[in-house]
């Protein structure tokens, strides 16, 4: 979640700083994006302003792909600092299937 707070907070600096670049812009509100934290498999107690254009979910997916592997590179960038740190992370993780070799 904080990732996500820092990117909306970004996203709110750049609409002010183009803004700033331009005084005359109008910026609507219908054009800045609608944010909300929710279970995606029901979304029936969220208040839409207007009908969703995009809904971005995270994994765990009911699928079989481990997305540790697949995004074993951006964790160690970001969040791993060694490979034991991303073994256990591969372990732990919740997921919908048990098939984890090492």
């Amino acid at each position: 979640m904080e990732a996500m707070d820092k990117k909306v907070a970004q996203a709110e600096e750049d609409l002010r700083r183009i803004k700033s670049l331009y005084p005359d812009l109008v910026i609507d509100k219908e054009v800045i994006p609608e944010v909300y934290l929710a279970d995606a498999r029901n979304l029936s107690n969220l208040n839409f302003r207007k009908r969703p254009t995009i809904i971005i979910t995270s994994p765990p997916y009911a699928n079989r792909y481990d997305y540790t592997r697949i995004y074993s590179l951006e964790l160690c960038f970001h969040f791993v600092k060694n490979s034991v740190e991303l073994k256990n992370i591969r372990f732990e993780i919740l997921r919908s299937h048990n098939r984890i070799k090492d």
